[in-house]
């Protein structure tokens, strides 16, 4: 967790990112990244990775979702939700 609603994320051996992260009454924790899940129904066409997570127990816990964008016409591409636990890297 950064300053200013940013987070850092890393994703398997992708270098890490800083993107903007937000709060909702559904999750305490949601976000984008140009991240790509490392799992096959992901990495046929799903460049993206959204994590959407709530604190619990204190651990976060919730889904990451890889997804391609919509084009110019409004039409959606894959979306993969995948359970997901965040934990803390020492």
């Amino acid at each position: 967790m950064l300053p200013e609603g940013r987070v850092e994320v890393r994703l398997a051996d992708h270098p890490p990112v800083t993107v903007p992260a937000v709060a909702s009454a559904r999750w305490d924790l949601r976000l984008v990244t140009p991240l790509q899940l490392p799992t096959p129904d992901a990495l046929f066409n799903s460049p993206a990775t959204g994590l959407e997570l709530r604190l619990r127990d204190g651990g976060l816990t919730g889904r990451a979702t890889a997804f391609k964008g919509g084009d110019r016409d409004g039409l959606l591409g894959p979306y993969l939700p995948h359970p997901c636990e965040l934990r803390r890297v020492a």
